[in-house]
């Protein structure tokens, strides 16, 4: 086939990646769009009394309790810092002891 007269394939393929182009490039004037309305839109931020430091919008439930703690925080610092590396050592070698002693 002569370069002038391009294939069915070619026409198809020509007509796709036009396709794409133009679908890349709306989506990309979308976001733009979206994120310049997105900017210019007020934060609503309340105006700051005459004397005032601090604007606090509270909204909420108030919890008077202490966090609840990490399991696996408190359990791998129980595993890893649990008393002394001497304490560390001596159940170490409790438990060779019971292992050895069970194989006999």
């Amino acid at each position: 086939m002569s370069s002038e007269n391009p294939g069915l394939w070619a026409r198809i393929n020509g007509g796709l990646e036009g396709l794409r182009r133009i679908l890349a490039n709306v989506g990309f004037m979308l976001l733009l769009v979206l994120v310049v309305l997105g900017l210019s839109q007020g934060d609503g931020v309340p105006p700051v009394p005459e004397g005032g430091a601090l604007v606090l919008t509270l909204d909420g439930p108030l919890v008077d309790a202490p966090p609840t703690p990490d399991p696996l925080a408190a359990f791998l610092k129980r595993q890893v810092v649990g008393g002394s590396v001497a304490s560390q050592f001596e159940h170490v070698r409790q438990k060779r002891e019971l292992w050895s002693g069970s194989r006999r």
